[in-house]
């Protein structure tokens, strides 16, 4: 090989190098490649009924209250428990709920509308 040809080697190897050095390294997540969603009517208030069910695979979920009335989420690992401030967050009207990873909740979650009348949420969650 010839001397001008090894220069040109090592100088784009050391650029490389030089290079692969400067740039930070973040961690990198697959992507999401499947999703399910749709629409729950949550039950009035003393039931609950599960929106979403644990995947361990979770990037993401959204919950959004479609309907007048506030709501109940409750991260609950079984059961259909009545929803109160114990045990669950409360979703206005119109109000929409999202997590995602790094960190992202992958249990089960449940819903219950907070008043009498029953509630009608949708739901989108990605996962791998």
């Amino acid at each position: 090989m010839s001397m001008h040809k090894q220069t040109v080697l090592l100088f784009l190897s050391s650029l490389v190098l030089a290079l692969s050095l400067i740039m930070r390294l973040e961690p990198v997540y697959a992507q999401a490649n499947r999703s399910n969603g749709g629409d729950v009517v949550c039950p009035a208030s003393g039931s609950s009924i599960q929106v979403i069910n644990n995947r361990s695979s979770r990037y993401s979920y959204v919950i959004n209250n479609t309907s007048g009335l506030d709501i109940r989420i409750g991260l609950i690992a079984s059961g259909i428990p009545a929803l109160t401030s114990s045990n669950s967050i409360l979703i206005k009207g119109g109000q929409p709920y999202s997590d995602s990873s790094p960190g992202g909740y992958s249990g089960r979650i449940v819903c219950a509308s907070s008043t009498a009348a029953t509630a009608t949420i949708s739901f989108m969650e990605t996962y791998r």
